[in-house]
């Protein structure tokens, strides 16, 4: 799914910052509070049935306890969420 110049929540995709073999993650800017954020991404159209509850549950797991830790050195959790087939993190 190309995302740039589209938006996924409320977040604007502005570029690419990088890929793994599930998802990809990019730099979007929040328009209500003009702030830059990276948006971590899972793919879950073109997924096997049986993985998609899988990848579910993993990516939940990782927004609690992400969302959980405050830390000056750990990289804050702003939301989560899930747009057309394609569950994100906003950090």
């Amino acid at each position: 799914m190309e995302l740039l110049n589209r938006t996924l929540g409320r977040y604007r995709i502005e570029r690419p910052l990088g890929q793994g073999a599930m998802g990809e993650v990019y730099l979007a800017r929040d328009p209500q509070i003009d702030r830059l954020l990276a948006v971590k991404t899972l793919r879950l159209v073109g997924v096997r049935e049986e993985e998609v509850e899988e990848r579910q549950a993993r990516m939940l797991r990782e927004a609690r306890t992400a969302g959980r830790l405050i830390h000056p050195h750990i990289v804050t959790l702003f939301d989560a969420g899930e747009q057309d087939g394609l569950l994100f993190l906003a950090f």
